[in-house]
């Protein structure tokens, strides 16, 4: 085998907004030549951006998901994924939305194997799984100290690790001037009676002060709402 050579590339990025369900953003995404971005790599081009760039201005949804279900054990837990899944094909979300499969606030079933497998590929890289008891009515969706935030349940496994959660979160104060962070889990306490999954979204700074930056993992399919998508430029 040759030898690993990191090479530097330089990448077109826009966002893809619809008013329609997410399955159609997500099409559109992908017809125009663009890769919708996960979690990880949408949060390593804010971080790099300046902080009057227009990516920080409407948020967007990513192609990373929050996935809730049952173990074989019937441990509650959520999934958060940042490698491709079900929903990473546009026909998958258009199938369970026409199926009326979409429950709680616009979260679609996913089938049971696919559920085990993430489940599997757990690594605390790409795939992190936290045991749902750690999720309560008064952190499901809470305001708290950017300084604090790390100590949330779900920090950490949505924004793709600790190294990068600390850099975003240094970033999150450059850019909204604030010393606070929504973290919204759900709205409210749910756990379906089949695994459900929703994308993980990052609001902007055109919304109130005290949702700028909001870490949002209640991205309902049913839209409205937009990825933000990147391919490479020659």
């Amino acid at each position: 085998m040759g030898e690993f050579i990191p090479t530097p590339v330089v990448c077109e990025g826009r966002h893809f907004s619809t008013m329609g369900s997410m399955d159609k953003s997500l099409a559109e995404c992908q017809s125009k030549g663009y890769t919708a971005l996960f979690m990880p790599e949408y949060l390593d081009a804010q971080i790099v951006s300046p902080r009057d760039s227009t990516i920080f201005d409407t948020g967007a949804a990513t192609l990373s998901m929050i996935i809730l279900g049952k173990t074989r054990q019937k441990n509650p837990v959520a999934i958060y994924a940042h490698i491709p899944h079900h929903f990473s094909v546009p026909e998958n979300i258009k199938r369970v939305i026409e199926a009326k499969r979409v429950v709680g606030q616009g979260f679609g079933i996913i089938p049971m194997e696919e559920f085990e497998r993430l489940l599997k590929m757990e690594d605390n890289e790409r795939v992190f799984v936290v045991d749902y008891g750690s999720f309560n009515e008064e952190n499901i969706n809470s305001i708290v100290p950017v300084k604090r935030a790390l100590e949330h349940p779900q920090t950490i496994p949505f924004l793709g690790g600790e190294d990068r959660a600390r850099k975003y979160l240094k970033k999150h104060k450059e850019v909204y001037g604030t010393k606070n962070i929504r973290i919204n889990v759900q709205g409210n306490m749910f756990m379906p009676e089949e695994p459900a999954a929703g994308f993980l979204n990052i609001w902007g700074r055109n919304c109130l002060q005290e949702e700028k930056g909001r870490l949002n993992a209640t991205h309902n399919i049913l839209g409205p709402g937009g990825f933000f998508g990147a391919k490479l430029k020659f």
